[in-house]
């Protein structure tokens, strides 16, 4: 019974406190057209991509290329040492940090003191008197939250670590396709540096084969210095190419976070374009993009941030609550009998410094328009990014279809001049010209493949591809 007596005013105390502070608010702070359709262009572009499903049906980290492990190897190592994707992490770690405080804060704070005080007066005689006066007891004290102010700063935090989470997510994303992007600079350097190689070699043969000729009267030293002019215009490409590739490679290794050898970790072949599942409808573009996401809960956060700050004007309650004993005689400190209740409730209007919250409010409230605008910019670069990307696999794949077909003619008007230049119909000017084309096509060539496969990577983002399902908010 005396256990009762000591705990149902505490009891009492925290279930209304736990009552108020659990109230939830239902407000959104969207815009009613956050769910705009798509662009007609998006709709009409090709009859290949149509939005026929609300889900997306494929494998996670879907890039619309197919990757071998040794390019997996290389995206998981990066994913582990990027500097950006950690600082992400602990701006996460932060916002989440700061929502648990806040909600802290809705909740009655709780204290345990004990004190000693020693007092000494003097009487009329002059006399000094010396009394020792302790004190044991519980503090509690409650801030109700009759105008939701603390749970909208609670729901606040919460969607700004919402933000945070997905703004981790879109980082991965971001980091991974840099990643595959720098791959593919340094691979395509790597390539077309080859392709500088062979030519160069071939070039020195048909050099070498020039001045027989010239010895056997059947070439000029004109044939000779259009050869030599040729080689060393490709010694200096293949300078240029080797300093690209070498500068991709180390873009590469600060993307990965380290200057390790990663030679092990770069594949030499040209990864194959994916077939592309059915694009989704708007709004589920919407559900698998996190740049959207993040965007939308900061517009969620500083919405409820504002109505917060406007509620800093209300009249405030708090309540005080003690259950404590004071006596000079320690035995009276351990007897319940002579403790005693006190509750105090005081309703504050804030009158002097009206002006103050006044201009904080009007602070959060710009801060929420500004972060209206940039949740529409973000919608409006969403629907751009994949009409851009859609056109561009397009284009790109009827330029590398002209290029190939390019490269056939180049290949067959190589051969004749050859057979030409071996019959003295020819020059050699027109035979250099002849595989300097061919060269040319092959290099475009080889740079459209790769233009292909970047635009794919991009595409894929832009249509919320490689987060198939993102991960849960905790």
């Amino acid at each position: 019974m005396l256990v009762f007596r000591f705990y149902k005013p505490i009891l009492l105390f925290c279930t209304s406190a736990l009552i108020t502070s659990c109230s939830q608010l239902d407000e959104r702070f969207l815009p009613n057209s956050h769910l705009q359709s798509a662009p007609e262009q998006w709709q009409t572009t090709s009859s290949t991509f149509v939005a026929t499903n609300n889900t997306i049906h494929h494998d996670d980290d879907y890039w619309g290329i197919k990757l071998n492990q040794t390019t997996k190897t290389m995206l998981e190592q990066g994913l582990n040492g990027n500097q950006q994707l950690k600082i992400a992490m602990h701006r996460m770690t932060q916002a989440k940090a700061e929502h648990r405080a806040t909600h802290a804060n809705a909740l009655p704070s709780l204290r345990l003191k004990a004190s000693q005080r020693v007092n000494q007066t003097i009487d009329s005689a002059t006399n000094k008197h010396t009394q020792n006066l302790s004190t044991v007891g519980l503090l509690a004290s409650w801030e109700p939250d009759i105008w939701s102010k603390l749970a909208d700063e609670t729901r606040a935090d919460w969607f700004s670590y919402q933000a945070q989470h997905y703004n981790l997510a879109a980082a991965e994303l971001s980091v991974e396709a840099q990643i595959l992007t720098a791959w593919l600079n340094w691979l395509e350097q790597s390539l077309l540096l080859t392709l500088n190689n062979q030519h160069e070699t071939n070039l020195k043969h048909r050099l070498e084969m020039s001045l027989i000729r010239l010895d056997n009267g059947l070439a000029s030293s004109l044939d000779i210095r259009n050869a030599q002019t040729s080689l060393y215009r490709l010694h200096a490409s293949s300078e240029a190419l080797r300093l690209k590739r070498d500068m991709a490679e180390r873009d590469l290794k600060v993307l990965m976070g380290e200057y390790p050898k990663i030679n092990d970790l770069l594949s030499t072949e040209l990864p194959i374009l994916d077939t592309l599942p059915a694009i989704n409808t708007p709004h589920s573009i919407l559900l698998h993009r996190p740049d959207i996401l993040a965007a939308e809960a900061n517009l969620i956060a500083s919405g409820y941030s504002w109505q917060a700050t406007e509620k800093r004007k209300l009249p405030s309650l708090s309540i005080d609550y003690t259950f404590d004993v004071k006596s000079s005689y320690a035995p009276k400190l351990f007897d319940l009998d002579y403790w005693l209740h006190a509750i105090t409730a005081s309703l504050v209007q804030p009158l002097f410094y009206q002006g103050q919250l006044t201009a904080v409010a009007d602070k959060a409230q710009a801060q929420h328009h500004i972060a209206l605008q940039q949740y529409k910019t973000a919608l409006l670069k969403a629907w751009q990014e994949v009409e851009n990307n859609l056109q561009k696999e397009l284009s790109y794949q009827l330029q590398y279809n002209s290029l190939d077909q390019a490269l056939v003619q180049a290949k067959s008007a190589e051969t004749q001049t050859e057979l030409h230049y071996s019959q003295g119909l020819v020059s050699s000017f027109e035979l250099l010209a002849a595989q300097r084309t061919r060269y040319n096509i092959e290099a475009d060539q080889i740079k459209m493949q790769v233009s292909r496969i970047k635009n794919r990577i991009q595409l894929s983002m832009s249509l919320g591809l490689p987060k198939n399902d993102l991960p849960q908010v905790k």
